[in-house]
């Protein structure tokens, strides 16, 4: 290994270090805005804490956070489907590659981080398969 290999490697593992404060931050400032800059906070807490009690909600908490791990193991499933033409990922790999992508779609407009995140989590040189077999995959679900 050469000093250029390792100032190379080195410097990806800080940008990749660097991208992931930066989202915390910005999921962390989103956050911080939607709760404390709200005048109302204390009424709205009260609002929802009265009606999530009296519809009886929390009984639909479980089966919502099963149905969301299954919807996200459908989706890595999917896009393992669609990645294997150019590349064998396992399902573990494409739900990491699934959450990240939701992640970012998270802090972005119509939720097009989503598939910025798959697309930064893929190895280079099938990033631009990936994007075809995208449209190809959207297309085949509507």
């Amino acid at each position: 290994m050469t000093d250029s290999d390792i100032y190379n490697h080195s410097t990806k593992k800080y940008g990749i270090l660097a991208i992931k404060i930066l989202v915390v931050a910005i999921i962390g400032t989103l956050l911080y805005r939607q709760v404390f800059y709200k005048k109302d906070l204390d009424q709205l807490y009260s609002t929802f804490s009265d009606q999530f009690q009296s519809s009886g909600a929390v009984y639909l908490l479980i089966p919502f956070f099963i149905l969301m791990l299954v919807n996200w193991l459908l989706e890595a499933k999917r896009w393992q489907i669609i990645t294997r033409y150019f590349k064998k990922y396992s399902l573990y790999e494409c739900l990491k590659m699934v959450i990240v992508g939701i992640t970012f779609g998270v802090v972005t407009p119509s939720r097009i981080g989503e598939y910025g995140g798959r697309f930064y989590m893929m190895d280079p040189g099938h990033r631009w398969k990936a994007i075809s077999g995208t449209f190809v995959g959207s297309i085949a679900q509507n």
